[in-house]
């Protein structure tokens, strides 16, 4: 038995586990478009996977990963599906306050496999932390995008909306659901440059609020030719690493 997966727990043993190990990782995913090659299910796909490892290695507990998410800059495109985000908010910190009603000293870590759910992540967080708790949010793609430097050969877009990075990921994880003779090598658009600081979340004072059609035909962007399974594993090892240790060595409450 996964020692970790309290899905698979009765009652009494999530309370033995909890209160030994005193972490519970959330997964976040979302049910969105991935070019025309990625699966809907891409980020709960990859949440599936790489969850239990982290959770292995950081010795936390982890719930089942919550499958749809804040998608609104991809409401014209077919199978999307957009939760708002007030009502994610909510959501999530239900999930938490239950946890937090019965173990106040638990270190909660939101791991979110959709960049886009950290604005719900981020005010339920606050307002955690104002309470006196101690959360966490966990950005999975942002994590391995940080093992890209010698990895990617595309520098510029690789990392990008169902690029050479998530591809790569997902050629390693679920190769059966990538359909890589439906794909297309895209760039940007000229003007996504100026919505890259929005988009990127990086320090530029300035931001303008669009979506994925006035900056990309489709839904992805990149080099996808680049892709491969063995890139894949190389990142999924790092960030796996990186975040365990992260949650492993993070002050606890």
């Amino acid at each position: 038995m996964n020692t970790f997966n309290a899905a698979i727990m009765t009652s009494r043993q999530l309370e033995a586990v909890l209160n030994k190990s005193n972490r519970l990782i959330i997964p976040l995913a979302s049910f969105e478009a991935l070019g025309t090659h990625g699966p809907l299910g891409a980020d709960f796909l990859v949440a599936g996977h790489v969850t239990p490892l982290i959770a292995e290695k950081a010795q936390a507990v982890y719930l089942p990963v919550i499958p749809y998410g804040d998608t609104l800059e991809l409401p014209q495109i077919a199978g999307n599906v957009m939760i708002p985000t007030d009502v994610l908010s909510g959501y999530y910190m239900g999930v938490a306050r239950s946890f937090l009603h019965q173990f106040p000293s638990l270190s909660i870590y939101f791991l979110t496999f959709h960049s886009l759910n950290n604005r719900a992540v981020d005010d339920v967080c606050r307002k955690l932390a104002f309470e006196g708790h101690k959360p966490f949010l966990i950005d999975w793609w942002r994590s391995v995008g940080m093992g890209t430097g010698d990895v990617l050969d595309d520098q510029e877009w690789g990392t990008g909306h169902g690029g050479e990075m998530i591809t790569s990921v997902l050629l390693h994880v679920v190769p059966e659901a990538v359909s890589m003779e439906e794909e297309t090598n895209r760039e940007p658009k000229k003007q996504f440059g100026y919505y890259r600081d929005h988009l990127s979340w990086t320090s530029s004072p300035f931001a303008a609020y669009t979506t994925f059609a006035d900056y990309c035909e489709g839904s992805s962007w990149g080099v996808l030719d680049n892709a491969t399974a063995e890139k894949g594993e190389i990142l999924v090892k790092r960030a796996v690493e990186a975040i365990s240790s992260f949650i492993k060595n993070s002050p606890a409450q």
